[in-house]
């Protein structure tokens, strides 16, 4: 496989802002190792009952270095791991990473014809992982067995100015070609410094649902790790998510829609004294509803925060209390060196209140797609990042979240937004959740159609939610609701709207089509 030239990972980044106190340009694992030095004994990584000190894992941390490099791993290299043990994975980023080496993690959940497609388009001349793969696929190049680390003896020469990117991202495009976003190790460290993230204190027990497969918890990891605080890689097997959060004296929750769904399904009454310790519960990924919002503070705890950010720039708004439950759809307040504007189709800034193009930039933003100059000039102009979401500011600077631009419905001449949809009947006492999605109509166009999720043992009628949307979104309310008992996610929350479609699809088969207004 071809090794990939450095002019081809080149990102164009915007002017930074940094702290005079650090110098940017290093590796990111020398704050880890200033941590590993004043707080070696402090524990840094919990793991199915097993604990890590920082001292040690900056011991582990170096070992895995040297491994690397026995195997022949060199600081240009693009190494693809795909692992099932998080705790081996947590082990092989810190090496590579200290080793100069660009990460793309692969999740578990990726099928073998993924995998290597995934790890052609990056480029990458390793392939790591954990265990022999299955009869009939591709083994990986190297087996990263933490036992040897003890025997690793190779001193690889330090790399502390890597020019290689940290990581590449893999997101996605409307066109669905995959798109490649270089992460270097200072938009790394612009990303875990800016107030818009979560803030870490040196004291907080931080235990994140989401996979360590997933950039957005990577991200976390060493923004634990940089501070001294502690992270729990996992919950065990079967144990109630607040029980533990009580037992493990958790501070800070990291969970989408869907884990906090599942809290709240099983959760017991004393869940909330369980969780007493939770100074701050960030839920991300997807649109987190008013009534959502509601019952985690009646359920579960008062210090909610949202936020909204992009795999291009990092963390862009937080959203706390009060505000959080005071200002309905809110996603926060950009953070501290920001730049957030609500623009039309020309470009031009928009007034409070107006729905149009979110555009921002970041001190973590980075400035271009791997080798894909078309989607580039798309999404970055002027030194702005569109990321292809509709939004509107409030009067104090709130964002409200409006939904993908590209996934705007178009019924009868009107243009209408999902996102406005489920704002409209997630405020309904007995909708729990929301998903509205469009079906292709030869004479409307798109017919706004949405599933819902009710309390259990709601009576609440399909035609009672179309009275209740109609009589606050008129025209642009959707023509049927449908009751589903869960409304299919991904792992990071978002709906899965052409899965939605297809099931909505199949049940109007059997009924009679609605009868459609015209204009």
């Amino acid at each position: 496989m071809a090794v990939p030239s450095m002019a081809g990972f080149v990102a164009f980044l915007p002017s930074r802002i940094s702290s005079p106190m650090r110098d940017t340009h290093l590796n990111i694992t020398t704050e880890l190792d200033t941590q590993a030095r004043l707080r070696p004994d402090h524990p840094a990584i919990f793991y199915e009952g097993r604990q890590f000190t920082h001292g040690e894992l900056a011991h582990l941390s170096r070992r895995s270095a040297q491994f690397f490099a026995e195997c022949g791993v060199r600081p240009a290299d693009v190494v693809a791991l795909n692992f099932q043990n998080m705790l081996a994975l947590a082990l092989a980023i810190l090496g590579l990473t200290r080793l100069g080496s660009t990460l793309l993690v692969i999740p578990r959940s990726t099928t073998p014809s993924q995998r290597a497609e995934w790890t052609r388009l990056a480029q990458a001349r390793v392939r790591v992982g954990d265990t022999a793969q299955a009869p009939g696929q591709e083994p990986p190049d190297i087996v990263f067995d933490t036992s040897r680390l003890a025997i690793a003896q190779t001193r690889p020469p330090p790399n502390p100015t890597p020019s290689m990117p940290w990581m590449v991202v893999l997101g996605s495009g409307s066109t669905g070609r995959r798109k490649l976003i270089p992460i270097t190790h200072d938009q790394l460290r612009q990303r875990i410094y800016g107030s818009a993230s979560i803030i870490f204190d040196r004291s907080d027990r931080a235990l994140i649902l989401t996979s360590l497969e997933y950039p957005t918890t990577i991200i976390r990891l060493f923004d634990v790790l940089r501070q001294g605080a502690t992270l729990h890689l996992t919950v065990p097997n079967g144990q109630p998510v607040p029980a533990y959060c009580d037992q493990a004296g958790i501070t800070v929750l990291v969970a989408t829609v869907f884990h906090v769904e599942q809290m709240l399904t099983k959760t017991s009454e004393s869940a909330r004294l369980q969780m007493g310790r939770i100074r701050a519960l960030r839920v991300a990924g997807s649109t987190v509803t008013p009534n959502l919002r509601g019952r985690i503070r009646q359920h579960l705890t008062e210090n909610l925060f949202v936020g909204y950010g992009t795999n291009e720039c990092g963390s862009i708004t937080r959203a706390g209390p009060p505000a959080v439950f005071a200002v309905e759809g809110t996603v926060g307040q950009a953070g501290r060196g920001v730049a957030l504007e609500i623009v039309d189709e020309q470009n031009r800034p928009m007034p409070p209140g107006a729905v149009g193009r979110i555009r921002v930039r970041t001190p973590g933003m980075v400035g271009a797609y791997l080798n894909d100059p078309v989607a580039t000039r798309q999404a970055w102009r002027d030194g702005w990042f569109y990321p292809g979401d509709l939004g509107r500011l409030s009067t104090l600077g709130e964002l409200i979240h409006c939904g993908r631009a590209d996934q705007m419905m178009i019924f009868n001449g009107i243009n209408m937004y999902p996102a406005e949809i489920e704002q409209c009947l997630t405020g309904h006492p007995d909708v729990t959740d929301a998903a509205a999605f469009a079906i292709p109509d030869p004479v409307h166009q798109d017919i706004p159609m949405c599933v819902v999720s009710l309390e259990r043992g709601s009576r609440t009628t399909e035609a009672q939610l179309l009275a209740y949307a109609r009589e606050r979104l008129g025209f642009r309310s959707p023509q049927r609701v449908f009751a589903m008992v869960t409304i299919p996610r991904n792992e990071q929350g978002k709906p899965l709207r052409a899965r939605i479609a297809e099931l909505v699809v199949r049940r109007l088969s059997q009924l009679r089509p609605p009868r459609l207004p015209s204009r």
